[in-house]
This record gives C-alpha cells, structure tokens and sequence, in this order.
C-alpha cells in the first residue's frame, strides 16, 4: 500500500498571502469601524430632580381596525336585525343560486358602512345590490378593544338559494 501525501497549501489557498492584510484575531479597538461601548447612567429615580422620559407613543389607528389583532374581538349579529335580501328577479327567473362575500366596516355603534364586493359567483344578475341594501340593515353588538368599542373590518357572507 502506498501512502498519499498531502499537497502543500499554495499562496492562492491562503487568505494571507499577497494583497491580504495579516490581522491580528484579538479585537482592535481603535478600529474606526468598530466604535467603543457608551456608558449610560442609572437615574436616580428617588432624586427630586429626577424627570421621567417620555416616549412618543404612536396614537392608536385611526381607521376600522382588523379583528383578531391587538385584542380587537369580532362583532356579533344581532339575530333579529338579520334582514334576508330580496331575490332579484332576473336570477330567479334564470333559476341562478349564487354567494357572495363581502367586506364592510362594523361601526363602534354596530351599524353597517362601506360594503364593498370581494366575491360574487354569479355576477351581474342583482345578486351583489340586493345583498348590499340587506346587510346595510344588519346591527351588530361592537367589536371592542380593551373594552372600546371600535370600527372594524368584518368579512360577511350571502347566499342565495332557491327553494
């Protein structure tokens, strides 16, 4: 059996060759990249001089708020408010069933504003007014946060179906 030798290592193989500064592996400090630590000061907060800092804090949102998210809860149809949208005449007549899904803003006070159609399986037959003017009628109890009521976006589902 023969023995392989290893080959030597080249100048190109080594990082520290030619064209390559030799660094030192302990850390330089005076390296202008890297700059020193900053010491901070613990405040006296007993001091009678002491003055807290504040932060600027970011309001909160000022538009509907997305429930699920920062403790927001979901509104809750109130049963008795559900109106059942009229059937358009055109799709009964053609004998079309169809769903839609829209999007809308629940308001704090539980009302309904700003519907606007994601999805409609059968467009263009009076599905998407008709089920706008019914759920305009709906009355929710408010999502809330932390105990506030709030505007929010809430995604509403309609069907049609002919019995």
């Amino acid at each position: 059996m023969s023995r392989r030798s290893r080959p030597r290592p080249t100048q190109e193989c080594h990082p520290q060759g030619p064209g390559f500064p030799v660094r030192d592996p302990v850390l330089d400090l005076t390296d202008p990249v890297i700059e020193p630590p900053v010491v901070v000061a613990v405040p006296d907060f007993d001091s009678p001089t002491f003055e807290p800092l504040i932060e600027h804090v970011a309001p909160p949102p000022s538009g509907p708020r997305i429930p699920g998210n920062d403790g927001v809860t979901n509104p809750t149809l109130i049963a008795d408010s559900q109106v059942r949208p009229e059937y358009p005449e055109p799709a009964r007549q053609a004998r079309l069933q169809g769903n839609l899904i829209l999007e809308a803003v629940i308001r704090a006070d539980g009302t309904v504003a700003e519907i606007r159609v994601l999805r409609c399986t059968q467009p263009h037959v009076g599905f998407e007014e008709a089920a706008i003017d019914a759920v305009l009628q709906w009355r929710y109890e408010p999502a809330t946060q932390n105990g506030t009521p709030v505007d929010v976006y809430f995604t509403v589902v309609v069907e049609f179906t002919l019995y």
